[in-house]
């Protein structure tokens, strides 16, 4: 497994999935259509001349399922399994000294030559959306991993995005009692591995759970100005930290995952104190409200689905909450009627940002939507196959309770049904092996 981005790229390269783009475009207005688009492809994409800016921006890298596969050295077919596995025998970080993330070190950085995107037409300003805010709980000593969107506002500030449900709120409250501002790095330029690990609940050390799924313990090194610990082979770690005293100033507006923007609001800011970096650090943006923002955000907590809902109905066999977070299928094989609304109760237990469940049969694809409403449209009886779950827990922003009530469809076949003609499924004659392109006259 590689150690850092640069290798990661390098194997993207050699097997066709990465895309150069070595003309000058503009940051705004042409990079984040191109990494959209590149998302649509498939395809990693680095663009080597970005205007106003001497460094490389990195985009896409968790623009399909298919990537994030690789990034794990696995298959889509067998990555749920691969990841749980993995993921169940933490490797703890190792210590170093030498890192190449201290190639430069600049105690009065400037974010001007930055290439920070503005995603949408109107977010308030350029943007970090794929750095992990490291701090550490004052209590226990326990550092925590996050993704915090931070908004520049000057060159030594920046908003800081942290919920009140985050566990760096509940540090942040710790290091208020005591007056004292409370120490955060961010990384940059990290490999999907430690990016991934970052977007996980957990009460373990995200770098430890970062070393299970590679295999071996990621290399860590002490920041400058505190003694937090961040990864040694990262492009750039920003050093600094949150003011205490609950001081605010006004963020946003941003278009955040839900394809919504988030109006003005006060949030905390980060005072940048000292940047470490490589010499010619890459920088990688996470395209706000895209797929790939759902799919880093709603892979692991689709592997908590999938484990708590085959707990309870061990007929489940896979999850998918792709390529919107807010709703999850669930393919089983049902073995008693009742068992599909089980499923979906386990699952919005499990993750109560859910909004919608469906639980269709074992020959409906769970990764086609339009596969999956077919079978809603075709095996769903609206008398007794939807349910309303009212009143459940949401998320902290659902200030207008949208989002706390839930809706589970059954659209698996009766079992009386199951086998009969009037449900086997069509078969299209030579789908899949007879090739348009075959048969097509040349010239």
């Amino acid at each position: 497994m590689e150690r850092d981005l640069r290798s990661y790229l390098e194997r993207l390269e050699r097997d066709g999935d990465l895309l150069t783009v070595s003309r000058a475009v503009d940051r705004n207005n042409e990079v984040p259509a191109l990494i959209r688009a590149a998302m649509d492809a498939g395809k990693v994409i680095r663009f080597t001349n970005v205007t106003g800016s001497k460094y490389q921006v990195v985009g896409s890298i968790f623009g399909s399922r298919e990537i994030l596969a690789r990034s794990l050295g696995t298959t889509t077919a067998t990555l749920h399994e691969d990841y749980s596995s993995r993921i169940a025998k933490p490797v703890p970080p190792r210590r170093v000294t030498d890192a190449p993330v201290k190639e430069v070190i600049e105690n009065d950085p400037d974010p001007a030559d930055w290439p920070l995107l503005v995603h949408r037409p109107d977010d308030a300003g350029p943007y970090i959306t794929c750095g992990v805010a490291t701090a550490r709980d004052p209590i226990s000593g326990r550092q925590n991993l996050s993704y915090n969107r931070m908004q520049l506002k000057g060159r030594d500030r920046f908003g800081f995005s942290m919920l009140a449900t985050h566990d760096l709120a509940r540090f942040y409250a710790e290091y208020c009692k005591r007056d004292q501002p409370m120490p955060v790095a961010v990384s940059l330029g990290l490999h999907p591995i430690e990016l991934l690990s970052a977007a996980i609940h957990t009460r373990e050390d995200e770098f430890s759970l970062a070393g299970a799924l590679r295999g071996e313990p990621v290399e860590v090194v002490q920041c400058e100005t505190s003694d937090l610990m961040v990864p040694a082979h990262a492009e750039m770690v920003l050093e600094g930290e949150i003011i205490p005293g609950h001081f605010t100033e006004e963020e946003g507006p941003f278009g955040d995952w839900l394809g919504y923007y988030q109006v003005p609001s006060k949030r905390h800011v980060f005072k940048l104190r000292c940047v470490t970096r490589r010499k010619q650090p890459y920088f990688v943006p996470m395209l706000a409200a895209s797929p790939e923002d759902h799919l880093v955000l709603g892979f692991p907590r689709e592997v908590e689905v999938l484990r708590a809902a085959r707990a309870s109905v061990p007929g489940v066999k896979r999850v998918h909450m792709f390529p919107f977070l807010l709703n999850c299928v669930i393919q089983m094989q049902k073995r008693i009627e009742g068992e599909p609304m089980i499923a979906a109760y386990a699952a919005i237990a499990a993750c109560p940002w859910i909004k919608t469940v469906i639980v269709i049969d074992e020959d409906v694809d769970a990764a086609d939507m339009n596969d999956v409403m077919w079978a809603v449209a075709t095996r769903c009886k609206a008398d007794d196959g939807v349910a309303v779950l009212r009143n459940a827990l949401g998320f902290i922003r659902d200030v207008t309770g949208i989002y706390r009530h839930k809706v589970a469809i059954d659209a698996t076949v009766p079992l009386a049904l199951q086998g009969n003609l009037a449900f086997r499924r069509v078969r299209e004659i030579g789908r899949g092996t007879v090739k348009l392109k075959d048969y097509v006259d040349r010239g």
